[in-house]
């Protein structure tokens, strides 16, 4: 199960790091701001290698994208 959180950890990190790259050249601060959460939720899913930080994270973009801090296509 480890290894499972681990790698899913790993994708979070990417996810987060090409999401915050992407707010910081389009100046979005909602998309910022998910970036920053899914960093957030790989780096504690590295620390305690667990699912809990990951889905917790994941929930958190996902309420952010319905609020409406991702912008429509």
């Amino acid at each position: 199960m480890q290894i499972i959180a681990t790698i899913l950890a790993g994708i979070m990190g990417l996810l987060g790091f090409f999401t915050l790259y992407a707010g910081l050249t389009s100046k979005h601060k909602g998309i910022i701001l998910g970036g920053l959460v899914y960093l957030a939720g790989g780096y504690f899913g590295f620390i305690d290698e667990s699912l809990i930080p990951i889905a917790i994270a994941f929930a958190s973009a996902w309420i952010l994208r319905k609020l409406g801090a991702d912008p429509s296509p």
